[in-house]
């Protein structure tokens, strides 16, 4: 056995490598242990960059936390565009000063939001109303604020009976109203019957609680003849939480529209196309009372009283005085009116509303130069003293291209509240860039891992 043993010892022996081995050895051996600790440095710098930008990015996207929700009103001196990475608000943001459709951007996601102002610090954030919530419609005024500055009104998509429209509004088929509350974040909906989609017409707060809406009904669905055709369907007037709207009585070349109907504490005042022929209307006794101005106007607003209403003469107009008429009584249908032009001032777009009995708040119209050169048509708002024209800003800037469907997305009860002095909203970083990078510096790193393990190998 021992010869056996010592037999295999020699055979092994006589396999063994003359060589010797590299002189190197030991350089070699102490680079690679450098590179694996590089690698691993550099696999630990990349992860905690990843945490860290995930942190920032899971900050970033947390909803702001409305500040002083029932804190007392005020009114911005000026209103700004904001960023789409704008947050939401965590919760109900109280009275707003007024919300609009804005481009809203998350990780994942492109879409169009509603951004509410808060009164109690001029605050901005995306509101939290349902994702079915259309934010921009045909005929504009797609969404309305209550005067108080409480309730958000827009439409809603929906499937309908039959074949769905999605020519008609951007997409989206719409199958009913609802409205948020800004105060308490409940949330009203009432859906609409309609075979291929509706075409709205109105939305519009007529006081503090009760919102008029107007629709026609698509006649076909898409890719048909028809479907880019509606017909008017009607009026309803709707008191949110309640079983259902009330339809509002008809009247031939009663057409209500957002462009041309304006409402003051329960008393709404519709043109007709030609600007001269005008429907008083109390919507919640449906009393409905035609009368006519000696002059056009796009929109007439009816004082609180309800005894007087101001306009500005002409159609379509960028630049024109005050005008204030008186309204006839319930009883004189028919009634042929005339204007007063309100002395001093010739520069006014329209009334928005009356803050007193003697003072009315008015736009007038502003070209605004952009920081990237750009120039676009704003507005500005100005307090007009009605028995003098005496007038002062009371918001530098408001609203876009000059049009009045926006005009109901403004708290009209507000405009007399405490001045507050804007200041632009923060604008969040795009978090999708140092993710990317981070991304894109990991990749680089395990490729580079997985290459330095197959030379080793």
């Amino acid at each position: 056995m021992s010869t056996d043993l010592h037999q295999r010892l020699a055979d092994l022996a006589g396999h063994t490598p003359p060589a010797s081995p590299p002189d190197d050895m030991w350089v070699r051996g102490v680079r690679r242990r450098r590179a694996a600790a590089v690698g691993r440095a550099a696999v630990a710098v990349v992860l905690a960059f990843l945490v860290g930008v995930g942190g920032w990015t899971w900050h970033q996207a947390r909803p702001i936390q409305p500040a002083d929700t029932h804190g007392s009103p005020h009114l911005p001196d000026r209103f700004f565009r904001p960023s789409p990475w704008t947050h939401q608000f965590a919760g109900p943001p109280g009275q707003l000063v007024t919300v609009f459709p804005s481009e809203r951007k998350t990780l994942l996601h492109d879409s169009v939001g509603l951004v509410g102002v808060t009164a109690a610090s001029g605050g901005y954030g995306f509101l939290d109303v349902p994702d079915d919530a259309v934010s921009n419609t045909t005929h504009g005024g797609g969404v309305a604020l209550s005067p108080n500055g409480r309730s958000v009104a827009f439409w809603t998509s929906g499937t309908p009976a039959g074949t769905p429209n999605t020519q008609m509004e951007f997409g989206a088929t719409i199958t009913g109203v609802a409205t948020y509350d800004a105060v308490t974040g409940r949330v009203h909906e009432h859906r609409i019957a309609t075979e291929h989609g509706l075409d709205p017409t109105l939305l519009l707060w007529s006081d503090d609680e009760n919102l008029m809406f107007g629709y026609a009904q698509i006649l076909g669905p898409d890719n048909t003849d028809n479907e880019t055709t509606s017909h008017y369907a009607g009026t309803e007037v709707w008191h949110p939480g309640s079983d259902s709207p009330v339809a509002v009585s008809g009247h031939e070349g009663f057409l209500p529209g957002t462009f041309g109907t304006r409402a003051t504490q329960g008393l709404v005042l519709s043109s007709s196309s030609t600007g001269r022929t005008w429907w008083m209307l109390d919507p919640l006794s449906d009393d409905l009372t035609a009368f006519r101005t000696d002059r056009a106007s796009d929109v007439l607003v009816p004082d609180p009283t309800h005894t007087r209403a101001v306009g500005v003469p002409g159609r379509n107009t960028e630049s024109g005085p005050l005008m204030v008429v008186d309204l006839p009584s319930g009883s004189s249908s028919g009634e042929r009116v005339e204007f007063r032009r309100v002395a001093g001032g010739h520069g006014w777009v329209r009334p928005l509303a009356w803050i007193d009995r003697d003072h009315v708040a008015a736009l007038h119209r502003i070209v605004v130069d952009a920081p990237d050169g750009s120039r676009y048509v704003s507005g500005r708002i100005d307090l007009v003293d009605i028995r003098t024209g005496a007038s002062r800003a009371l918001v530098a800037e408001w609203g876009q291209h000059g049009t009045n469907e926006s005009d109901p997305s403004l708290a009209t009860g507000l405009l007399d509240a405490p001045a507050l002095h804007a200041k632009a909203p923060p604008s969040p970083g795009n978090p999708r860039v140092p993710l990317g990078i981070g991304a894109g510096l990991l990749l680089i790193v395990l490729v580079g891992w997985k290459t330095a393990r197959g030379r080793r190998a």
